[in-house]
């Protein structure tokens, strides 16, 4: 017996659990594209902008992070070049208020993520349950004849639904925690962009 055919016999709830597996799985390549997109040019971003702190030109650091605005990393620290002329309280500020920002941005489709592991695994149970009602209802309407074999059958594919959520639960979980994973170093980054750009601020100061 082919999947195909135990997903059939899994019934409305197994199709449901499907349609999540489907979602999931989009989400999950989307958000790997984009983190991919972004962690190559976001590396490469961070070393040179490392350097160019030490050296301790503001014009240089300015030309770099402009030829990298399209990593959020560069757009980061755009804003406390922009407001260099302020205090360190209000330059931290507006970097840190950007950084939610951005961080906004990775975290598209965590919450329908969470969601569908959270909610897979729950109707697969449900089906498991409206199928053994089912199964024992019919038992009920044979006036209690029936066979091993039937009742097997009948237990089998109620249980197909409650391993079908499992399935997709489990799978959705290990990726979001690896998205999650992505996310923490993303953020790791953006933090030392600020501090990074503060101590430039406090070293141009003296």
């Amino acid at each position: 017996m082919n999947l195909l055919t135990l997903v059939l016999k899994s019934g409305i709830v197994g199709y449901l659990i499907v349609l999540l597996s489907v979602v999931a799985l989009a989400i999950i390549i989307e958000r790997f594209l984009y983190y991919r997109k972004y962690r190559i040019l976001g590396d490469e971003f961070m070393q040179l902008y490392e350097k160019q702190v030490s050296e301790g030109n503001l014009t240089m650091l300015e030309e770099l992070c402009k030829s990298y605005s399209n990593t959020p990393e560069a757009r980061i620290a755009l804003f406390g070049i922009r407001n260099i002329n302020n205090t360190k309280g209000v330059i931290k500020e507006v970097m840190t208020t950007n950084a939610s920002d951005e961080i906004k941005l990775f975290e598209k489709g965590f919450d329908w993520l969470s969601t569908i592991a959270s909610t897979a695994p729950l109707l697969g149970f449900l089906g498991t349950v409206t199928g053994m009602i089912q199964a024992f209802m019919k038992i009920q309407q044979l006036g209690g004849t029936v066979n091993a074999s039937d009742l097997a059958g009948g237990i089998w594919e109620a249980l197909l639904t409650t391993a079908l959520g499992l399935t997709v639960g489990l799978i959705t979980v290990f990726f979001y925690n690896i998205l999650i994973s992505k996310l923490e170093r993303k953020i790791s980054n953006f933090n030392h962009v600020t501090a990074l750009f503060l101590t430039f601020k406090e070293n141009k100061e003296e």
